[in-house]
């Protein structure tokens, strides 16, 4: 099992834009301040130093995702749970994809994933942890799932 943390305000998957350029259409993605390609890159290295070749999960075999993201909450923050924008699967998109030959072969291999969006905390700064393990049949799974107090809450 692969185990991580990475610090910093999590960021989404850059969206794509279109514009018109002499009749021509042109896909670019949005990242005006270049926060979402260092977050990308900072996935990603660290990924890759908690990676040992022996835990890769190679295909056909299904993969298993634990992801918590913390965010920071806003200065007048009346709400017990992140339940803004941005959404949570936009949240877990780039992580799965950016680990894409780093931990699994491919994203489609993740099978069951276990999400939380939450605000930071003391105990636990902004960031986002991630939990990769290969998928063995429903009784034997080791898994252990997020709950309120294991995530900080109380």
């Amino acid at each position: 099992m692969i185990k991580f943390r990475v610090d910093g305000e999590p960021q989404v998957w850059p969206k794509k834009d279109i514009s018109v350029v002499n009749d021509k259409p042109i896909v670019y993605q949005q990242d005006k301040n270049g926060r979402k390609a260092a977050w990308i890159e900072q996935v990603r290295i660290i990924a890759t130093s908690a990676m040992v070749p022996e835990l890769f999960i190679p295909k056909p075999q299904a993969v298993k995702v634990l992801t918590i993201v913390y965010r920071t909450p806003p200065k007048r923050n009346k709400l017990p749970y992140p339940s803004t924008r941005p959404d949570l699967d936009n949240f877990t998109y780039l992580p799965h994809n950016v680990l894409e030959g780093v931990c699994y072969d491919d994203d489609s291999q993740i099978c069951h994933q276990n999400e939380w969006k939450l605000w930071a905390t003391d105990a636990h700064p902004p960031g986002l942890e991630i939990t990769i393990g290969p998928m063995r049949g429903l009784t034997e799974i080791e898994w252990v799932d997020c709950n309120l107090n294991e995530c900080g809450r109380s």
